[in-house]
Formats: C-alpha cells, structure tokens, sequence
C-alpha cells in the first residue's frame, strides 16, 4: 500500500514497514545521553556479544 497522505489512511490498513539504514554508532550515543539510559548492552559490543 501506498501512502500518500494522512488522509488515505483508513482504521484497520495495513501500513508497509520502515526501513531505514545501519544505525551509526554515534547516533546510539547521543541517544543514551538524550534518554540518561546508559545501559553498556546497547552501546558495548563486548557486553553485548556476551549475552549470545
């Protein structure tokens, strides 16, 4: 479905999927600064590697 304005958005269609790019790592750190969520599992690779 195509969607080209609010307007053509009914209750109950179904909406494509965003799709966006790799997230820079940049971007995860100014976001935890934004948020204060400073959790090392979304920003430390090792950290995260160790819960797989």
């Amino acid at each position: 479905m195509k969607v080209e304005s609010f307007n053509d958005v009914q209750v109950g269609d179904a909406l494509p999927g965003l799709i966006v790019g790799p997230m820079a790592r940049h971007a995860v750190g100014v976001y935890a600064g934004a948020s204060g969520d400073y959790n090392p599992l979304h920003f430390d690779s090792d950290c995260a590697r160790e819960l797989l």
